[in-house]
């Protein structure tokens, strides 16, 4: 693994204790801002090397791209603790309590879906009393209060302990968000996303108000973000590879908000061609309705030994997420400018100039995009041990605006005008001869 194959403003966790790149992230989370520092705030499942247990680092970024690591927030040992095997912190996400609903105002509340093991209340310890331990169970749900971003855990808890779900189903990646009658969460039970109303963060004050069925497998990492008044965008990410598909991918829904209910109006699939993706929306200011959100795209290839440099997890930029006649959009959040030798290249294109293939020369093969029959199809000729899912994108139409972003060991193909793109992971030392056109990704 050699750094100079790193993609530009690419995170990708270092090893806390030696500093080295022995290290593994999964999942972004949250993306929160805070407005006295001017920073965003952002966090992964992290452990160093790559057994368990794992808990939360946490990263701070002054533009959404170019992200720093800081400190493990959520660690074994400090805020939970093993049972009988190694335990982890799982997904999750993070929210300010504004007003002081629950906790003081302004304190930070993370929301994490967690393996069995035991829980400490540090503020009972720091008081000299017996340390308060709740037990999570497997698939259990705990939370964290710190009083501000960037500050240390003062008060935990169990909110839902192993065997709340009424189905027993294993749940992941609780999204907490809110509406005009309170707090609520989404979390991704296996066949769907089931929606759950906090009362209290008294153990087991929840309960279950709805929920959407996705698909028979494989559902993780749910998001829900309020658009307009009765405008919501539900998405998830999924796993496909069981049936032959790319490895992860995205769903995403629109729907009205009715008696409580989440009433689905139109629906569609974000990613395609993927070998690795979970996808976090976020709504970084926390305002009630969302001008635009931010994805970041988790590109990682742990299930595999490749010669794939971001096999370990990691963040490349950031996508800008809007909704316009009952669709949603994905875009670049990166700067775009004139071409730099920074190992990136951009190509902003008609989707017509891919009728006869629009090759793209690499030192490894050539990457050809094809227009057929209203569809975006590919020949991914890259040699790689990755396993190749999928050859076929989503729909196109010759007028339709696309953005090919090249960034060393990453390729990302947006189609503008109809919301989908797709990410392909390229091998280490990848190089790339330019086409006419060029432009490349640019600092701030």
């Amino acid at each position: 693994m050699n750094l100079k194959d790193q993609p530009f403003k690419w995170y990708s966790p270092k090893n806390t204790e030696d500093g080295s790149l022995d290290a593994w992230a999964n999942d972004p989370c949250s993306i929160l801002y805070d407005k006295e520092q001017k920073l965003y705030y952002s966090w992964m499942l992290f452990r160093n090397g790559r057994d368990f247990p794992s808990g939360w680092v946490e990263m701070v970024s002054s533009d959404l791209n170019t992200w720093t690591q800081t400190e493990i927030r959520i660690k074994e040992g400090r805020e939970f603790f093993q049972i009988s095997y190694p335990p982890a912190a799982m997904g999750g996400s993070v929210w300010i309590d504004d007003n002081g609903q629950f906790f003081d105002k302004g304190d930070v509340v993370f929301l994490i879906s967690m393996q069995e093991c035991k829980i400490m209340d540090s503020q009972t310890s720091v008081r000299g009393v017996k340390a308060n331990q709740d037990y999570t169970g497997d698939s259990g749900i705990a939370y964290y209060v710190s009083h501000g971003l960037g500050k240390p855990i003062y008060k935990a808890g169990v909110l839902a302990p192993q065997g709340k779900n009424p189905t027993s189903t294993d749940w992941r990646d609780p999204y907490v968000y809110e509406t005009d009658k309170g707090l609520y969460f989404a979390i991704s039970a296996h066949d769907r996303v089931e929606f759950w109303k906090i009362n209290s963060f008294n153990t087991d004050d929840i309960e279950k108000v709805d929920q959407l069925y996705v698909r028979p497998f494989g559902v993780e990492v749910p998001n829900v973000i309020r658009f307009g008044e009765n405008t919501w965008y539900i998405c998830c990410s999924v796993q496909d590879a069981p049936e032959g598909k790319p490895f992860q991918s995205a769903y995403w829904y629109l729907c009205n908000l009715i008696e409580g209910k989440f009433k689905v109006y139109a629906q569609g699939q974000h990613e395609y061609g993927t070998e690795g993706y979970a996808q976090r929306v976020a709504n970084p200011w926390q305002t009630r309705i969302a001008p635009f959100a931010i994805s970041r795209t988790m590109a990682a290839n742990w299930a595999y030994n490749t010669d794939i440099w971001e096999w370990k997890g990691g963040c490349f930029g950031s996508e800008q997420l809007t909704i316009k006649d009952n669709n949603a959009f994905l875009a670049p959040y990166d700067w775009i400018g004139n071409y730099s030798d920074n190992g990136t290249a951009v190509y902003k294109l008609k989707a017509k100039e891919m009728v006869q293939g629009y090759r793209l020369k690499f030192n490894k093969g050539d990457f050809i995009f094809h227009l057929k029959s209203n569809k975006i199809t590919w020949n991914n000729n890259v040699n790689t041990t990755l396993l190749k899912w999928t050859s076929t994108g989503g729909p196109a139409n010759e007028n339709d605006d696309i953005i090919i972003v090249w960034n060393k060991t990453t390729l990302t193909f947006y189609n503008i005008t109809q919301g989908w793109n797709a990410h392909f992971m390229l091998p280490q030392s990848t190089t790339h001869t330019l086409n006419a056109n060029a432009m490349g990704l640019i600092n701030y």
